[in-house]
């Protein structure tokens, strides 16, 4: 099937081949995630479409993709030009995971079905996945840009050093970027990372970069390590606390699960819907969060997620 697409400079130009992939809220992320001009982070959110790279091995191999609504409204289409050789399958399986396609909402929203707050929170949200980093290290560097700063900045940052450090990939019609593997962080100067915006933590960043390069530190073995690992393996870096270690195991490693519950705006989002804004504890967080352990992950997305669009 040859579907049509806007490019930039408003030529039309031919992508070739896609591949049906399932259920999608597309109009929720544009609320969620779009930045001004349409600002990669890596990802870009259009009204009716995502463009983004799938990266392999945290290396050469990138396949810009661009996953848009079909005519049957709400499911998701992958659309590419050239699969570089990888098989189709492991491109699809990729994007699924970034995207959560993987995940049951279904379950989720039965679990919780009989907590009429929740069921409002899941009925407006509806479809609504988490979006994960496509590699480990791609959700550290996030996880540390985020710390103590609001989310409109973090993401801010994340297109900088995207658009800056990444490359940029054109290829019939879809427009994506990659971020920058660590072997390329590592060799940027420590005053191009600063003149990011990134303080402080341009140092921490330059340094876990040569780290993972050199592969002094290992994130794709943590995928099957416990949470103490995790946590241990990353705080010995001046500059990762346990907040950063446990936010980078969800993002970067997709293991949702482990999310912390000490987080200032999901401790917002309890105390809004359940106390009537009040300042709670954060015990009254774990409460509500361990009540359903089984989808612990997808609740605390969806909380903080009805926080970011009904605040």
């Amino acid at each position: 099937m040859l579907v049509q697409c806007e490019t930039p400079g408003n030529a039309v130009s031919t992508i070739e081949k896609e591949s049906s992939l399932g259920p999608w809220a597309f109009d929720l992320y544009p609320r969620l995630f779009r930045l001004s001009k349409d600002l990669p982070q890596p990802y870009i959110y259009g009204i009716n479409h995502i463009d983004m790279v799938a990266s392999f091995r945290e290396s050469s191999i990138r396949i810009p993709v661009r996953i848009r609504d079909t005519q049957e409204k709400g499911i998701a289409c992958l659309h590419y030009a050239d699969t570089r050789g990888q098989p189709l399958n492991q491109i699809k399986q990729k994007v699924e995971r970034v995207l959560g396609l993987e995940l049951d909402l279904k379950s989720f929203y039965n679990s919780i079905s009989d907590d009429s707050v929740l069921a409002l929170v899941t009925r407006k949200l509806s479809g609504l996945r988490p979006v994960v980093s496509a590699t480990p290290f791609e959700g550290l560097v996030r996880s540390v840009v985020k710390q103590v700063i609001r989310a409109e900045s973090a993401r801010l940052l994340m297109s900088r050093i995207t658009t800056d450090l990444g490359q940029r990939i054109h290829v019939d019609g879809i427009c994506a970027y990659s971020f920058p593997t660590p072997t390329e962080m590592a060799c940027v100067q420590i005053d191009r990372l600063k003149a990011l915006g990134l303080g402080y933590k341009a140092s921490l960043l330059k340094t876990l970069s040569a780290h993972i390069a050199n592969q002094e530190l290992d994130l794709v073995s943590m995928m099957k390590a416990d949470e103490a690992e995790i946590v241990s393996s990353l705080t010995q870096y001046k500059g990762i606390g346990s907040w950063t270690a446990r936010a980078f195991a969800a993002d970067g490693l997709g293991r949702l699960d482990l999310y912390p519950t000490k987080d200032v705006n999901l401790r917002k989002a309890v105390s809004i819907l359940f106390h009537k804004g009040r300042d709670i504890a954060w015990s009254d967080v774990e409460t509500i969060v361990n009540r359903y352990e089984e989808h612990r992950g997808l609740l605390i997305f969806y909380l903080m997620a009805y926080l970011w669009l009904w605040r």
